[in-house]
């Protein structure tokens, strides 16, 4: 006996008006009443693959990107809009893509605590990017912002895109609101 029907009006037994004839194109009920446009398995576009470097830089090759290629690392650098990113592959075998921002200004030492407490905000109100500032020796303030995706299971090229653009776009969000909160000096000065 039949659990599912196409027409609730007929019972599993009963045959449609019309047997034998085409059936209309009406609109699709159920996931199995599509075509498989995808039968096979090996379509990198639909099914998942194990994450690299490569992949990354192909991502960025669709999307008309410039990117340099660190020799020694073998990390991507790029720019998205005016803010700079670099792009890595962790593991062996590699499964995280880590997607990582620096802000394109320095702060001084003497703002740390309201860039701090700012980066604290925003780790506490959002999932992502993990935001923090690193002081260097001469005491200038730099400010990163760090996508890290565990993708052990692999992904697909849609996914992997997806991935790229939301790291890039919230990034750019936080990295903004940096600049809306800490305004460049040389700008307001109409320098």
């Amino acid at each position: 006996m039949a659990f599912w029907t196409r027409d609730s009006r007929r019972g599993p037994s009963e045959e449609p008006d019309g047997a034998g004839q085409e059936p209309s194109a009406g609109p699709a009920l159920s996931p199995l009443d599509l075509p498989d446009e995808h039968p096979t398995t090996t379509d990198p576009a639909v099914f998942p693959r194990p994450v690299s470097i490569d992949r990354v830089a192909e991502d960025l090759r669709r999307r008309g990107a410039g990117f340099s290629v660190a020799d020694r690392t073998g990390e991507l650098t790029t720019l998205w809009g005016t803010r700079s990113f670099v792009l890595s592959t962790l593991g062996d075998p590699p499964t995280i893509l880590q997607v990582r921002g620096q802000w394109n200004r320095e702060a001084s030492i003497y703002h740390l605590d309201d860039i701090l407490a700012f980066c604290n905000d925003w780790n506490m109100q959002r999932f992502w990017p993990k935001c923090y500032a690193q002081v260097r020796d001469d005491g200038a303030v730099l400010v990163r912002a760090e996508n890290a995706y565990d993708l052990h299971a692999g992904i697909n090229d849609a996914q992997l895109n997806q991935l790229v653009s939301s790291a890039f776009a919230t990034t750019a969000t936080f990295f903004a609101g940096l600049d809306a909160r800490f305004p460049d000096p040389l700008l307001e000065a109409g320098a």
